[in-house]
């Protein structure tokens, strides 16, 4: 029994990730079967990887060496598993990367294409209007003026408020 339970504490099963929806249906619905979570270590290790280095444009061939496992194989485990290809799933991780950084307002869509690992601006154009159906000038645009109305409501119901 006490074999059992250092066994348990020194190799801990691996903890089963959620995926974003989005980031696995490249911005188009999905149900909730066809998304299948991973128990599979080597499959966690990659998904971090992709997702902590946004900025870098890893190759399968890479991943596959870190995880023990040819290109193919893993990239057929990764879709059989994640459900969307590797790169696929980051390209879907530095898009959305991109709206936040687009929502902040603070740098150039030149800026956020470099700063997502795009190889030029057209590119990332380009792969952002294929997700969103808006191109990213568009889009920061559209939410800062969301952004605006929801702050001149909010003001405005205060302002009648303090009338009254």
């Amino acid at each position: 029994m006490n074999g059992t339970l250092d066994n348990l504490t020194t190799h801990p099963t691996p903890q089963r990730r959620t995926a974003d929806p989005m980031l696995l249906s490249g911005g188009r619905s999905r149900s909730a079967e066809t998304m299948t979570l991973t128990h599979d270590r080597r499959l966690l290790v990659v998904l971090e990887l992709i997702n902590e280095n946004v900025r870098r444009q890893l190759m399968i061939r890479e991943l596959a060496t870190i995880v023990n496992l040819s290109p193919g194989r893993l990239a057929h485990l990764f879709k059989s598993e994640v459900g969307v290809s590797p790169q696929r799933y980051a390209n879907n991780v530095r898009l959305e990367k991109a709206k936040e950084l687009l929502q902040s307002g603070v740098l150039s869509v030149k800026e956020i294409s470099s700063e997502i690992g795009f190889p030029n601006v057209s590119s990332f154009c380009r792969s952002f209007k294929v997700r969103y159906s808006t191109t990213p000038r568009e889009y920061r645009n559209i939410y800062l003026r969301m952004d605006l109305k929801s702050i001149v409501s909010f003001g405005y119901g205060v302002c009648l408020k303090e009338r009254e």
